[in-house]
């Protein structure tokens, strides 16, 4: 008969709860990466959308008319539009400026008015700003005559901007 060989060993109880131990570690190193990539795109969205909004505000403040216009397209993403009109003093002549910006918020990226407590998904949506006191005239065209929410989601991750109808103060707050 044959003896068995001692030097065909398996792996020990103990090598295998480490080689468990390393792959659970790195199986939430993983996860948790995810977790961080997951709704960066509406986070710069968000912040992008408040950066615009603000300084569409503080322009108009004055002399100027300020206009921001958000699209959606469905290859490219969010896109902006800027559009400041200076009435020069003492004259009826008109000068007005535009800048575009592509790219704020890619295609995966949702955003819902919840200002009235139901959700409407947008495609568009746009702000102006009184010169006087940088007040928030008008919302999608329409004369404000409430504050504004709006939520930015992405990837489980949801941002709410917020624009007071009075005072046009905008703030952008994580809701998860």
């Amino acid at each position: 008969m044959d003896k068995i060989s001692r030097d065909n060993k398996g792996l020990s109880l103990v090598e295998l709860i480490a080689a468990i131990a390393i792959m659970g570690i790195l199986g939430m190193s993983v996860f948790f990466g995810m977790q961080l990539v997951a709704g960066h795109a509406g986070k710069e969205m968000a912040k992008t959308v408040e950066s615009l909004t603000q300084k569409s505000r503080t322009y108009c403040m004055g002399r100027r008319e300020a206009k921001v216009e958000f699209n959606f397209d469905a290859t490219s993403g969010w896109s902006a539009k800027e559009t400041f009109t200076n009435v020069k003093s003492g004259t009826t002549d008109v000068e007005t400026t535009e800048y575009t910006t592509t790219n704020i918020g890619e295609a995966d990226v949702k955003v819902f008015d919840v200002s009235s407590g139901s959700e409407t998904q947008l495609s568009a949506f746009s702000f102006e700003f009184n010169r006087s006191d940088g007040s928030l005239r008008n919302y999608n065209g329409s004369p404000a005559t409430k504050n504004v929410v709006i939520e930015i989601r992405n990837g489980g991750k949801t941002y709410q901007l917020k624009i007071e109808r009075m005072t046009g103060k905008i703030n952008v707050d994580a809701i998860n």
